[in-house]
């Protein structure tokens, strides 16, 4: 690889560059003149050394001085050198230098050192825009830094119809300020207008560049990296003072998951929710701990929304939630979060039973209600509240067990009939439901039992939905019928659910 003088390549006269090479020269000419034998050759040969231009006494042009022979023999070696530095055509290289005024190769010159592997595509660029359009990239182009340069690329790639804009915009910054206001664009995507028109606005209410203002807020963007929009479209949605600590509290974080977590969560988020996610007591305890926004941030992708359902909730509610969301493993934190979300009525509910239960109870217990919603999803809840809390020992794993185990209408029936028992009801409906199907299947020896356990089930549990405060006279009832062995009692059990209001008279006359 050559080294490149560049105070030698940027001395070149203004005038547009020839092709240099004689490789180069001679295709041309072929294409345009047909070769053949004999003098027609030979003629093809004089009129090409004499340019295809007439004698030399109908030529004006005077021949090269020597020190224009040696001035043009330096900028094709220089160009030259550089095409085999860069990796690309020394034709290709000679091509875009050759459109260019003095200043604009100058810049080219100085910036397209620094395209490392998109070398071809600011050629490209280059050579496809003409005049303000590329005076102004090329001439911004020669003052960035690789990375800058790299941002720059990007950005004129996702929105080529913003470029003058964009570029009008950066002549007004400095220093670090454009770097970040580059790196944002870069990640603005077909969005870039948004972000111009923002910084525009700041611009213009700082008076200058270098205000705190402006700086903290292209800081900011430059840090939210993909989720630059979804900070552009939240301060705006804000109050002002709000979206000042919103860019503070950014510029104060970290860069990593846990920010970018953050910034997520801000999507659809009430204002409300937002301060109280920056609230340091509102997150568990120690410094490397995940924030409340980042555990809400696993919910799904629209975890504003998680936010916007909970900000009811006290600060110590909040608090706590957030706490034993993040003592769980990051499955188990979605679907915990969900359902405090899902069913905001019983998060204190939900709490209680998370706080009760073992780690490994929890687990079975987030695996169910994953699968759960809407009043499926809060009678679970509730019941497992009284299951963990205040029910006889091993309630909660036969309620966790059943609902699991049990599909469609028989495990709505259970869980509605299980919401409002009490405890030590509910313990028996547990015990009984489990039962229901192991005796059926045990006193019917010579048939599978599939349909009859199922129907035995489902009569039980149709009549326990709506037994109310019947509910343990029916669970005895129950009893008397299996340990009596009377093999109707699945008759027995739907002529009760046709009873309604009559039910208690009809297990009165059962137990």
């Amino acid at each position: 690889m050559g080294s490149i003088n560049l105070a030698a390549v940027n001395t070149f006269p203004s005038h547009p560059l020839h092709t240099t090479s004689a490789e180069n020269c001679c295709p041309k000419v072929q294409e345009s003149s047909p070769v053949t034998h004999g003098s027609q050759s030979s003629q093809a040969t004089e009129a090409a050394e004499a340019g295809m231009n007439g004698s030399e006494e109908e030529s004006e042009s005077p021949l090269p001085s020597p020190s224009e022979v040696v001035a043009k023999e330096r900028e094709r070696a220089e160009l030259s050198d550089l095409a085999v530095t860069l990796g690309v055509l020394e034709r290709t290289l000679t091509d875009a230098v050759s459109q260019l005024s003095e200043k604009e190769r100058s810049d080219f010159l100085l910036a397209v050192v620094k395209t490392g592997d998109r070398v071809g595509e600011f050629i490209d660029t280059t050579r496809h825009l003409t005049g303000r359009q590329r005076k102004g990239f090329l001439a911004l182009s020669e003052k960035l830094p690789k990375e800058g340069m790299k941002n720059f690329l990007t950005a004129v790639h996702n929105a080529p119809q913003d470029l003058e804009r964009m570029i009008d915009t950066a002549s007004k910054l400095l220093g670090n300020e454009l770097g970040n206001y580059l790196s944002a664009a870069a990640m603005a995507g077909e969005d870039l207008s948004i972000l111009i028109k923002e910084v525009n606005r700041r611009l213009e209410d700082s008076g200058s560049p270098g205000k705190k203002d402006l700086s903290g807020f292209l800081s900011a963007a430059a840090r939210s990296a993909q989720n630059v929009m979804i900070l552009i479209s939240t301060i705006q949605d804000v109050s002002q003072k709000t979206g000042s600590k919103i860019l503070a509290y950014i510029n104060a974080q970290n860069t990593g998951e846990q920010l970018a977590d953050f910034i997520s969560m801000m999507d659809g988020a009430g204002e409300r929710a937002i301060l109280k996610s920056m609230d340091p007591d509102l997150r568990p305890a120690g410094e490397d701990t995940t924030t409340f926004s980042g555990a809400a941030s696993y919910t799904d992708s629209d975890s504003g929304k998680f936010f916007s359902r909970v900000e009811h909730m006290g600060d110590d509610q909040l608090s706590e939630l957030a706490a034993i969301a993040h003592g769980l493993e990051l499955t188990d934190r979605n679907v915990f979060l969900k359902m405090a979300s899902g069913a905001t009525e019983t998060t204190g509910e939900l709490l209680e039973v998370a706080s009760a239960v073992t780690r490994a109870e929890q687990k079975e217990f987030l695996g169910v209600g994953s699968h759960l919603a809407g009043n499926n999803l809060k009678n679970f809840i509730r019941s497992a509240k009284t299951a963990a809390t205040s029910s006889p020992a091993g309630t909660f794993p036969n309620l966790v067990g059943l609902t699991r185990d049990l599909k469609g209408s028989d495990r709505e029936y259970l869980l509605e009939a299980s919401a409002t028992a009490e405890p030590g009801v509910l313990s028996d409906l547990m015990n009984i439901t489990s039962e229901l199907g192991e005796k059926v299947r045990e006193t019917r020896e010579d048939d599978p039992g599939d349909d009859r356990v199922a129907l035995a089930r489902h009569s039980f549990l149709t009549v326990a939905s709506d037994a109310g405060h019947n509910l343990e006279p029916l669970i005895r009832m129950t009893e008397t019928l299996l340990e009596t062995g009377d093999g109707d009692f699945i008759e027995i059990l739907d002529s009760a659910a046709k009873t309604g209001k009559y039910l208690g008279g009809f297990i009165q006359a059962y137990v």
